[in-house]
């Protein structure tokens, strides 16, 4: 529905009724992620860290905020934590793939969206972000088989579909 304030007043309530509830501190925390106020985000993550040290959803969000701040090490700390804590955690292995990319580390980033994919043969996110990796590398015909398998698994998934016409002009 987008009601962001919204959803933001819901969890400050159960805040309000349980202050050592981490889902809700996490959940603002991604809230506010998705308005852009990642300096924000962080610091719910921290209190849902804080309450539960093992909380590899709230380490995961705070790499994601981290990564759009640019503080991409701080990031891959983050991802490395709830990896450590659930070390079959695609989502995480994917976005730890996705801050070493931006560093230029392109072949660690591969052996990172490689164990998302593994993991979960049809995320497709995974597989975009290899084909990218890839194609920046200049070998175009194994992006272009990570596109199709992006495609395979959402059909709809626009950016795969314009990586591969990029990576087949190439």
């Amino acid at each position: 529905l987008g009601k962001f304030d919204d959803a933001i007043i819901c969890y400050e309530k159960v805040m309000d009724l349980k202050p050592d509830y981490e889902e809700a501190w996490n959940n603002k925390g991604f809230v506010l992620g998705c308005l852009g106020r990642y300096d924000e985000a962080l610091k719910c993550y921290d209190k849902a860290i804080e309450i539960n040290y093992d909380y590899e959803v709230a380490w995961n969000n705070k790499g994601f905020a981290l990564a759009a701040l640019d503080r991409m090490q701080e990031a891959i700390e983050c991802y490395d934590r709830a990896i450590q804590i659930k070390d079959d955690y695609a989502e995480a292995w994917n976005n730890k793939g996705n801050a070493l990319y931006n560093q230029g580390t392109i072949e660690e980033a591969l052996t990172c969206f490689d164990k998302a994919i593994t993991i979960n043969p049809k995320y497709e996110k995974a597989w975009y972000n290899k084909g990218s990796a890839l194609g920046s590398q200049h070998r175009y015909d194994e992006a272009i088989t990570c596109y199709d398998k992006a495609i395979e698994a959402k059909s709809d998934y626009e950016k795969a579909w314009n990586n591969k016409g990029n990576a087949l002009y190439n």
